[in-house]
């Protein structure tokens, strides 16, 4: 729901002469090593520190216009996340996901530029 909200936002404030581009990253922590979700490569991330901010500069960025484009990418990660059976749990993620909505905003009458990101 709240990425409906999220993108209807973005379509309403047009009017304004807002125009957004949203971008997603997903990202798995497994045995404290960094993988991306969306990415065909397999290899570790490695994370560094700017300007206060964890980053992880080689992690996929895909453009999402929409909820069903998010849905795609989160369908598409769950297949590679690392699975394993546990004692207490037949299919244990092990692992922690990690989704970032990147959003960049940019408005033609004003000129004011804006960026965030949710996690």
């Amino acid at each position: 729901r709240s990425m409906e909200q999220i993108f209807q936002m973005g379509c309403e404030m047009a009017e304004q002469g807002w125009k957004y581009k949203f971008t997603a990253t997903l990202l798995e922590i497994y045995n404290r090593q960094i993988f991306d979700l969306i990415s065909e490569n397999t290899a570790t991330l490695e994370t560094k520190l700017v300007n206060g901010e964890v980053e992880v500069p080689n992690a996929s960025h895909v453009p999402v216009q929409n909820t069903d484009a998010v849905q795609e990418l989160l369908a598409r990660a769950a297949k590679k996340r690392k699975v394993a059976e546990t004692a207490s749990n037949g299919r244990s993620s092990r692992s922690h996901s990690i989704f970032r909505l990147h959003i960049e905003g940019a408005n033609s009458i004003s000129g004011m530029q804006l960026g965030w990101v949710l996690l």
